[in-house]
């Protein structure tokens, strides 16, 4: 699993958004049950159910082909198809953790500065996407950014991020009124004055 995981980083981190993609430590106190559903199963096994979700708890369980399982109660054997059980886990960590098909995944939704910054450059290369619309250009057309910002040190830092997803020809840091939109955009706390022109 591990390999595979490696192999596909760059389209997880892709797909899902994610700054990192990292193997989670073996050291991790989550323990994995099999749960039968003693509603379903009752009309099968009457009253064996009891001795069923008893056995499978304490993992006397065979997994076989097709999601079946055989769950061991020593004297008999009960086979439950895979709408018969639920795997759970516990020891999950709130509700950043996840567990399905013996994979459990953890997300580390701790901001820092840099995620920080990353989040507000997404969220004005998603405004400056809406005013290439609003101004009806082509889906090629590169245009030229004016902006009067607070924030320039840091969207010098993302220039080449802003001009890749914003089709974006140069950035002017400076206002200018012969331009063919502008727009006041929110970037978290601070006003930033925008505008493009052909």
């Amino acid at each position: 699993m591990e390999k595979l995981l490696k192999k596909y980083w760059d389209i997880i981190r892709e797909e899902v958004n994610v700054k990192e993609v990292d193997i989670i430590k073996s050291d991790m106190n989550i323990k994995r049950i099999v749960k039968p559903i003693g509603s379903v199963i009752s009309s099968r096994f009457g009253r064996d159910v009891g001795l069923i979700i008893k056995h499978a708890k304490q993992w006397n369980v065979v997994f076989l082909d097709n999601g079946q399982i055989e769950v061991d109660g020593w004297d008999s054997k009960w086979t439950l198809i895979e709408w018969d059980y639920q795997i759970v886990y516990e020891g999950l960590d709130g509700d950043h953790m996840l567990a399905e098909d013996n994979v459990i995944v953890d997300l580390d939704l701790k901001l820092n500065d840099q995620l920080i910054e990353e989040g507000l450059m997404r969220e004005l290369s998603r405004a400056l996407n809406q005013m290439r619309k609003e101004a009806d250009y082509s889906l090629d057309a590169r245009v030229s950014l004016y902006i009067d910002s607070s924030y320039n040190d840091t969207i010098k830092k993302y220039e080449q991020f802003l001009k890749e997803e914003a089709l974006l020809s140069d950035i002017i840091y400076e206002k200018n009124e012969d331009v063919n939109i502008t727009q006041e955009i929110e970037l978290g706390k601070v006003s930033v004055i925008c505008g493009l022109k052909k």
